[in-house]
C-alpha cells in the first residue's frame, strides 16, 4: 500500500519515551498481538545481508515485558529488522523504549502492518476494522480514508472482506480469488458463501478446503458466470468497488 497513517494523538505523544539504545536480541521477545504472520524468507535474507553491510539503519521500538521481569522487552514495532538482525549474526540492536498500554501498542502494530507495500488486500482491510473497533471514537471510514489517501468507498470494500468465512479467507490468500471475487463474495451470508465456493469450486467442502484446488481444473479462480448464479449475488460488473 506505501501510504502513511498516524496514530491517534493519545498513542503519539507516549508516556515515557527513552533515547535509542543498544539492546540485547535475547532480551527481545516478539509481540503475540502482532498482525503479521507471515515474513518473505528471500526479502528477509536480503535485508539480513544488508544489516551486515550497514547495521540497522532505523531503532526498532520496544516495551518492557508486561510480567515486569527486568531486563526483557516486548518488540512492538521492527519484526523484519529484529529477524533480519538474529539471520545476520548480531547480538543487538538499536532500539527505542516506550512505556505503552496494551491497546497503544495494538495500534502502533495495526497502523505499521497496513503501511506495508505488499499488504494483502484482507489484511489491509482487517487492519481497517480492527483500528474502528479499537478506537471508534477516532477511527472511521472517513477519518480512515483521509489518512490513506482512498475514497471511503474503497475503505468500505476492504473491510467488508473481514466477512468472508475462512474457507473463502484461505482460497483469497492462495490467489484462488480475485479482489473482485472476494468482494462479491463478502456481500453474501455465510450460507450462501458457502453455496457459492461450492459452486464455484467442485471439490470444495465445509469443513475442508482442498489447498491444491479442485481436480482436472488448469485454473482454479472461479468465473463471473459461476458467481452470478448464486443466490442474491449481483453480478461482478455491477459491483460499487
Amino acid at each position: 500500500m506505501g501510504t502513511t497513517m498516524t496514530a491517534s494523538p493519545a498513542t503519539v505523544v507516549s508516556r515515557a519515551v527513552s533515547s535509542v539504545r543498544d539492546i540485547p536480541l535475547n532480551r527481545i521477545r516478539e509481540s503475540n498481538s502482532n498482525p503479521r504472520r507471515a515474513f518473505d524468507e528471500a526479502k528477509l535474507r536480503e535485508l539480513a545481508n544488508n544489516i551486515k553491510l550497514h547495521g540497522v539503519l532505523q531503532a526498532i521500538l520496544v516495551r518492557p515485558t508486561r510480567d515486569g521481569e527486568d531486563g526483557k522487552y516486548e518488540l512492538v514495532a521492527g519484526a523484519r529488522r529484529f529477524r533480519a538482525s538474529k539471520l545476520a549474526g548480531k547480538e543487538t540492536i538499536p532500539a527505542t523504549v516506550r512505556d505503552l498500554t496494551d491497546a497503544e501498542c495494538r495500534e502502533i502494530q495495526l497502523i505499521e502492518n497496513l503501511q506495508r507495500t505488499d499488504i494483502h488486500e484482507l489484511d489491509e482491510g482487517i487492519g481497517y476494522r480492527s483500528l474502528m473497533d479499537l478506537k471508534p471514537d477516532f477511527y472511521t471510514v472517513e477519518t480512515i480514508a483521509v489518512q490513506v489517501a482512498k475514497s471511503p468507498s474503497y475503505v468500505k470494500g476492504r473491510i467488508s472482506l473481514a466477512d468472508l468465512i475462512p474457507a473463502a479467507q484461505t482460497a483469497f490468500y492462495e490467489g484462488k480469488l480475485t479482489v473482485a471475487h472476494a468482494l462479491e463474495l463478502a456481500r453474501l451470508q455465510p450460507a450462501d458463501q458457502e453455496r457459492a465456493l461450492m459452486e464455484c469450486f467442485p471439490g470444495h467442502r465445509s469443513t475442508h478446503f482442498d489447498s491444491q484446488g479442485p481436480r482436472g481444473r488448469s485454473d482454479d479462480r472461479p468465473t463471473a458466470s459461476r458467481l452470478d448464479r448464486t443466490r442474491n449475488s449481483p453480478r461482478l460488473e455491477e459491483r460499487p468497488f
